[in-house]
Formats: structure tokens, sequence, C-alpha cells
């Protein structure tokens, strides 16, 4: 029989999931490593494009700024803001709206209080064999709203067209 004075050792055991948290724990580390290296490195290897946008139903307010602003204007990424690139071209138009006249057909009219901004602007990023991405990071495809700011304004542009530059 076993002497009831004596104690069993509690010391910790070392089993299979201490071995998974640590596993994990070197991945983890191992991603941030990676992601780090390749984010330095991928600034050399910036570019530029062409990107035609649309601003819809903006305030006056806005769509002065935007316009007075103009040319050469730096245009930055609301999410991280950083520098994106510059605005070269802006126009400004009345928004338009369908409206049923009298006989219930449907009519587009002018807003008497919105504009819409289209323009053309010169943004910094890489070129991947899915398109162009802005800052290396977010997607340049058409149809897709990015939001941004200048010193005046800020808003979200809708890209209509990518033009890759000739080299």
């Amino acid at each position: 029989m076993a002497n009831p004075t004596e104690t069993k050792k509690s010391g910790a055991r070392f089993n299979v999931f201490d071995v998974i948290i640590i596993l994990a724990l070197v991945a983890c580390i191992a991603a941030i490593i990676v992601r780090a290296y390749f984010t330095a490195n991928i600034k050399n290897d910036f570019t530029t494009a062409q990107v035609e946008f649309i601003v819809s139903g903006v305030s006056e307010y806005t769509a002065q700024a935007l316009q007075e602003g103009g040319a050469g204007r730096a245009l930055y990424l609301a999410s991280g803001d950083d520098e994106i690139g510059t605005i070269d071209t802006v126009s400004c138009t009345a928004s338009e709206i369908y409206a049923e006249d009298a006989a219930g057909a449907l009519i587009l009219l002018p807003h008497p209080d919105k504009k819409d901004i289209r323009g053309t602007a010169t943004l910094r990023g890489i070129w991947t064999d899915d398109g162009f991405m802005i800052d290396g990071t977010v997607p340049a495809t058409v149809g897709k709203s990015i939001s941004v700011y200048t010193q005046d304004a800020a808003c979200s542009i809708t890209i209509t067209a990518v033009i890759r530059p000739e080299s």
C-alpha cells in the first residue's frame, strides 16, 4: 500500500495543446515579419495610373471646393491618410433625377440642389495581374467607390475608368 503522507508531483505537464499554441504564435510572428518585409519593399515598385471618376449627388459647397482646388490638388485616401495622387481635371454638372410628368411618364430633370462631379486623377500604386492597386493596397476597379479627401473637401469617388500609362 502507498504511504498516505507521500505527495504527488504537481508540476505542469507539456501536452499537445501547448505545442499547437506555440506553433500558432510562431506562425503569427512569421506572417507579421513577411508582411512588413513586402510592404517596405513594395514602395520602390510604385507607378501611376490615370483614373477617371465621378462623385454623385454632392452639395454645392463640395462641388465648388473641388473645382476651385482643381488640377494639381493632392488627393488622400481617407482610410489611411496616405497621399495617393493628384487631381488632374474636374468638371461639375447638375445631378439628374427621374420624375413623373402629368401623364405618368418618367422624365429626366436636373436636381435643384445636388451636383455631379466628373474628373480625372493620377494615382500612385502598382500594376498587378488583376489590375491597379492604389497605394499598393486598395484595388482600383471600375465601379468601386473609394473615400478620399483633399485639403478642402471629403467625398466618395466612384471609379469609371483606369488607364495604364504607355511606357
